[in-house]
């Protein structure tokens, strides 16, 4: 859930350090207002989970793999516990 609000406002202000009284309010509107951004209301989409038709059969394959050993490699000599 969200929170539902009428839009966002943004004000960026600008000045000059030497001369702070030419400063100005870009994105501003008439009576130094700031602008309103706003969308039309959405709604969150529907979805639902399903395992894809391949799922059963790659669980499968990875469980049937037993690691390095299976597959007659050993683990380099640096690897191996003490």
């Amino acid at each position: 859930a969200g929170t539902k609000t009428d839009g966002f406002r943004v004000v960026v202000q600008s000045y000059q350090p030497a001369d702070p009284s030419r400063g100005m309010a870009l994105g501003c509107g008439a009576g130094g207002q700031p602008l309103a951004f706003s969308w039309p209301e959405w709604e969150v989409p529907r979805w639902h989970q399903e395992r894809k038709p391949l799922f059963e059969a790659m669980r499968d394959t990875f469980k049937a793999i037993r690691g390095p050993r299976s597959l007659g490699v050993r683990p380099a000599p640096s690897a191996r516990r003490p």
